[in-house]
């Protein structure tokens, strides 16, 4: 209301983002996708497209689409945000990491695997260039981890189950090492790192 009171678009669009994350976290399906509807709408109403909000703003209610059943549509909400964020930011943006992370989780949803693989191996690499971000590579391993293990149920076969076995625990162990990286900050970003 504050936003809305001085025409603050830019600060209304963030807060609608908020509600976005807010009743996906909560399980609101209906709510989290009607504020995403919200946001994308004022996006173009207050001259905001193609900027890095704009891409932002796609990213979370394409995470809200693929938590609630709408692959599809996450995977084209995810591609315009991740033409924004290749266009706007340096390639060392952590921002990057979390794009291709999201999208890799929506390619499982998809089944799109080797699609999956490539975004989790680009974000591995972002977070290999940015200060402290041991923490978010190390959720990519677990996101590629569960990758692998979608990948073999679907293949079925018992050499593939066992192989995806032995990837999953390297990976586990490499994300393990990630974590205890003794240079990371404690903090409340590294807790949240850790439950995920």
């Amino acid at each position: 209301a504050e936003a809305r009171s001085v025409g603050d678009r830019t600060g209304e669009t963030l807060v609608e983002n908020e509600f976005v994350g807010m009743y996906r976290k909560a399980g609101m399906e209906e709510d989290a996708l009607a504020h995403g509807e919200k946001a994308l709408l004022m996006l173009e109403s207050s001259g905001l497209e193609d900027t890095v909000t704009a891409g932002t703003t796609r990213i979370n209610v394409a995470t809200a689409c693929t938590a609630f059943g709408q692959p599809e549509r996450a995977r084209m909400l995810f591609q315009e945000a991740e033409a924004i964020y290749e266009a706007r930011l340096e390639p060392t943006d952590g921002r990057l990491g979390g794009l291709y992370n999201n999208m890799g989780l929506c390619m499982i949803s998809l089944k799109r695997f080797e699609e999956g693989r490539m975004l989790f191996e680009k974000a591995l690499e972002v977070m290999r260039r940015v200060p402290n971000g041991e923490g978010e590579a190390a959720m990519t391993c677990l996101n590629l981890a569960d990758l692998i293990s979608a990948e073999a149920e679907e293949a079925g076969d018992e050499e593939t189950l066992i192989r995806a076995a032995e990837e999953t625990e390297r990976l586990v162990e490499r994300a393990w090492e990630l974590l205890n990286t003794p240079t990371l900050p404690r903090d409340g970003y590294d807790r949240f790192i850790c439950d995920k």
